[in-house]
């Protein structure tokens, strides 16, 4: 999976991702759970990412910045 851009749309409980390649042509694409939200980030590699605008989207960035990979 060749992952440069991940588009993030939030939602109180439910997440949407769409993760584009080089070229732009979609390559992901999962609908996951609050819960899951920082496991899966984790699990994807290194790429821009793209928040939709909300209160939310400024609480995430730093949870991505500051959460403990293990």
């Amino acid at each position: 999976m060749n992952i440069v851009f991940l588009g993030i749309g939030l939602a109180k409980n439910v997440f949407q991702f769409c993760g584009l390649n080089q070229a732009g042509k979609p390559v992901y694409s999962k609908r996951i759970g609050r819960k899951e939200l920082l496991q899966t980030v984790a699990n994807i590699p290194a790429c821009l990412i793209g928040i939709e605008t909300s209160t939310g989207a400024f609480y995430w960035p730093c949870e991505f910045e500051n959460w403990d990979i293990k």
